[in-house]
């Protein structure tokens, strides 16, 4: 990605008269990794795991004026300051960012000229990069079985969370009610919850897949969920939703982060 694109980390911006001539550098590879294979030889494989992304940045931190060395002095405890947070939001640009670690920030010597170099190691063992903005899909008063269809743009799988919420009168207050949902494209996945319960209008139950946990109106109820996790592959994804014993939802909604390597 070219040089001139927004670089921060957390809220320390490396432009904007904190720092100029920042540059990006980057590597990112597939680590080996070693597991068992069971066969009667015992052979072993050695399949792709995404290694840590590596990042470097590089600049100078510039004074406002010849000789002004206090003003240089603050601008480098800022600088530092920023850093020693240590984990945070990394970006390269507004739309997408890495979760990184600092691994190391040191300065160079001063020249006496206002201009002071440095260089910052980072670590993102999650190497995915992240959507800045959530995305939401929200279905209105769903009708049980019909297909729906959402669309992940980005180029890696999502870990969505699934909010259901309770309609109000009519069979929504049902006893003991299920749910199940189903991705039939672009591979089959499905889970289900078992509801012991009564559910008043406006309960909001919520599964989320990155943390793997289901709540009702934020409580835990872990042991209603059974099945997969059900993540939202790259591309079209095809859901239906199944409402049983008298369930009816005034909402569906799928709230998820798009990812990119």
């Amino acid at each position: 990605m070219p040089n001139y694109y927004a670089l921060k980390f957390g809220s320390y911006s490396y432009a904007d008269g904190n720092a100029d001539g920042a540059r990006w550098r980057e590597g990112h590879s597939v680590r080996p990794g070693v597991v068992m294979v069971p066969r009667s030889n015992i052979a072993r494989a050695i399949p792709g795991k995404l290694a840590p992304r590596q990042v470097t940045i590089e600049g100078t931190i510039a004074g406002d004026a010849w000789g002004n060395q206090g003003q240089l002095r603050l601008a480098v405890d800022a600088f530092e300051a920023a850093h020693a947070e240590g984990y945070g939001q990394l970006s390269r640009d507004d739309d997408r960012y890495l979760m990184a670690e600092v691994r190391s920030c040191g300065t160079g010597d001063w020249d006496g000229l206002l201009r002071l170099d440095y260089t910052v190691q980072f670590e993102a063992v999650d190497p995915y990069y992240y959507d800045v903005a959530e995305t939401t899909d929200t279905v209105a008063n769903p009708v049980s079985g019909a297909p729906h269809v959402i669309i992940n743009t980005g180029t890696a799988p999502a870990s969505p969370l699934y909010r259901f919420t309770a309609s109000a009168g009519g069979t929504g207050h049902a006893t003991a009610p299920s749910l199940t949902l189903l991705r039939t494209a672009p591979t089959v996945q499905t889970f289900t919850l078992t509801i012991p319960t009564a559910l008043a209008a406006g309960d909001v139950i919520e599964v989320d897949t990155l943390e793997q946990t289901c709540t009702l109106n934020g409580a835990n109820r872990m042991s209603w969920h059974s099945g997969d996790r059900l993540g939202l592959e790259p591309g079209s994804n095809s859901l239906s939703l199944t409402l049983a014993n008298g369930l009816a939802l005034s909402a569906w909604s799928t709230i998820y982060r798009a990812r990119y390597l």
